[in-house]
């Protein structure tokens, strides 16, 4: 009987393993790192009936540890658009219900193994009418691994009408015929009918503009500029990654920007606007699009919201300015709608799930992804130094150049880079709504002997911490900086020096959105500056604070035992009885009530009224259950039950 029962929990346990890799083949899966694929495309444009019709081979290998069962494709199906797909000879069908065309291998491709999908397809309705332009990225059938972006390797053979110009990710093969790119993200299409182009080449560099009629004069500009930019780029990065660049028009008519169209190839808006923005615009955007070459085309972005690419590309287009003495407006415009928008105590937290980016009221992609993006890059600098900063960044276009790179990778490289733990910076500025505001509030300048002695006085008004520059400028015209220690809300800072004071400045080249003007004080950030305060030391802050507190619905027990025990400290204590009267109301907890009671205790003894405090004390007693808190400061004052009994037979004495 018992090998009975052996045999049968064999069989279901066989059974079970068996359905297990049986059935397991034949869900679609997602590598971390999905394969480089070969993409050979031969693509016609068919003028009757306004459509492209190709064919397309694509390979890949299986370099995984488990079977490849179904492959999606990043496509759409309509009545005038469709693929219709093959291996080794034989018509798969595509999978029901599918949001993308996803299809079954007729056998699953195995670990090691290689594969050739061949693919037909028909793209209809390619140029509508009263339509001379279009901005084609994905136009031909793409494997899709969820949403992760992936490089692939491109041979696309393209017969274009006569009558159209037109740019391709890729450089024209003379004796093949086919575009190739070895890595591209994007394997973009631009077709514009009655355009024009112009061509440059900076060494192996293919840089070729196209432009509409009236577009000219800004086309030949950003022309020049890419050449000039593409040239610094690889004096300072080492390398340019990729053998072409072409600029074509943008989508809309005025002069707004641009945008990366896809690799290799940059968009544009307003060509034909020249005049209606300054020469600076069109030479800073050039740049700009030129620098997401590097981050979002060659190196791929992790994380959405895309905030890292776009930062370090900014941060690309930063360095070019300067090189060349362009005006820095743009770059600081970008930071101050950033600080705008903490003026308006609007929630800055970049790491956010995507959905929540979507029920947000205000403009996410300008004012964070822009603005406070390249100000967290900005910021990183000013705390790891420019030199170590732009290794970290050289390194980073080394070692993913192919890959994609999220921000805790990125500060991960910054940290082996600079030896430095930037966890704090990390909350600080990305995982959290704080707001970076300093001060200077008061100066004083004496000589002694031979020189002056400056004291500077900053102080902390934001809710975040980070190391600013000081500069001191002297009447000599000499000068002198200093860092701020981030630990401390309030420091002097000293200055010796061989000529009197002239002026003090925190940040000096604004290369931080520090907050400059008065905010209003909203109660999440009055939590934070509260709960950011040491324990003792604060001054007369803390009386502010506690009137502040007192004029909102302050729903903030943490905050409210705090402030009562800075204000005692401070020596307030009828502001330190009343928050602990709030905080005792607000937070029912056994040990809440414990410490609670106790304090309203002690500032009863303090204030001469022993008979309330004794009752405290007895109070307190009742919601003791072996708990002991020691502060420290306060000569490390140790409440318990024994401390309580004390209280009753003795009043609590305190001086500050």
């Amino acid at each position: 009987m018992r090998n009975r029962y052996l045999i049968i929990l064999f069989v279901a346990t066989l059974i079970i393993v068996s359905a297990d890799v049986f059935f397991g083949q034949t869900d679609y899966w997602t590598p971390k790192n999905p394969p480089k694929a070969t993409y050979i495309v031969e693509v016609k444009f068919d003028v009757a009936s306004n459509a492209i019709v190709g064919t397309e081979n694509v390979k890949f290998e299986n370099k995984y540890h488990k079977p490849i069962s179904v492959l999606c494709f990043l496509w759409w199906v309509s009545e005038d658009t469709w693929m219709k797909v093959s291996v080794d000879g034989q018509r798969i069908e595509p999978l029901e219900g599918s949001q993308y065309p996803a299809y079954k291998l007729p056998v699953a491709l195995q670990p090691g193994e290689n594969i050739a999908v061949d693919i037909e397809f028909r793209w209809g309705n390619i140029l509508p009418k009263n339509m001379n332009t279009r901005r084609m990225s994905f136009w031909f059938p793409h494997l899709r691994w969820d949403e992760l972006e992936v490089h692939g390797s491109y041979r696309v053979k393209l017969d274009c009408p006569k009558d159209y110009t037109f740019a391709i990710s890729g450089v024209l093969n003379n004796k093949t015929g086919y575009y190739e790119c070895e890595s591209a993200r994007i394997f973009g299409l631009f077709l514009g009918k009655e355009h024009y182009s112009e061509e440059r080449r900076v060494d192996n560099i293919l840089v070729k503009a196209i432009y509409p009629e009236g577009g000219a004069e800004a086309a030949k500009l950003c022309l020049e500029t890419a050449v000039e930019a593409i040239n610094f780029y690889k004096k300072w990065l080492g390398f340019y990654p990729f053998e072409f660049l072409y600029i074509v028009p943008g989508g809309t008519s005025s002069p707004s920007g641009g945008y990366p169209m896809a690799t290799g190839m940059v968009a544009i808006h307003g060509l034909t606007q020249f005049s209606k923005a300054q020469e600076v615009h069109w030479k800073w955007i050039t740049a700009h699009e030129i620098g997401h070459q590097y981050w979002g085309e060659y190196v791929l972005e992790a994380d959405k919201p895309g905030w890292l690419w776009i930062g370090l590309g900014i941060y690309a287009d930063r360095e070019f300015t300067r090189a060349v003495s362009l005006s820095s407006d743009i770059h600081s415009g970008m930071m101050k709608r950033y600080i705008q928008s903490i003026v308006k105590h609007l929630d800055t937290t970049i790491d956010i799930p995507p959905e929540n980016v979507k029920k947000l009221t205000y403009g996410y992609n300008n004012i964070i992804v822009h603005g406070k993006g390249f100000a967290v890059i900005s910021a990183l600098e000013s705390v790891i130094g420019r030199e170590i900063f732009q290794k970290a960044y050289r390194r980073c276009l080394k070692e993913y150049g192919g890959k994609r790179l999220g921000y805790y990778d990125f500060i991960h490289i910054c940290e082996e880079t600079s030896g430095q733990n930037l966890r704090w910076f990390i909350d600080q500025w990305i995982r959290s709504n704080k707001f970076l505001a300093y001060k200077i509030t008061s100066t004083d300048c004496r000589k002694e002997g031979d020189e002056f002695l400056s004291n500077i006085e900053v102080i902390r008004t934001g809710t975040l911490n980070m190391p600013v520059m000081l500069r001191a400028t002297f009447a000599d015209g000499s000068s002198q900086e200093k860092l701020t220690d981030r630990l401390l809300e309030k420091e002097v800072i000293e200055f010796r020096s061989a000529a009197e004071l002239k002026e003090a400045v925190l940040d000096p080249d604004e290369i931080l959105p520090l907050v400059r003007e008065p905010i209003s004080v909203t109660p999440e950030g009055l939590y934070s500056t509260i709960m950011g305060w040491p324990s003792k030391g604060v001054g007369k802050d803390v009386l502010d604070a506690f009137v502040t507190a007192s004029e909102f619905k302050f729903d903030y027990p943490r905050a409210w035992i705090k402030l009562g025990l800075l204000l005692f400290e401070g020596g307030y204590h009828k502001e330190a009885l009343r928050s602990f009267e709030i905080y005792q109301k607000m937070d029912d907890r056994k040990f809440s009530q414990f410490v609670s009671l106790t304090w309203i205790g002690h500032v009863n003894d303090v204030l001469g009224r022993r008979e309330v405090a004794i009752q405290c004390y007895k109070e307190a007693l009742k919601h003791e259950d072996g708990d002991k808190v020691i502060y420290n400061q306060f000569d490390n004052l140790r409440i318990d039950r024994k401390w309580l009994e004390e209280r009753i037979v003795k009043p609590f004495k305190w001086k500050k």
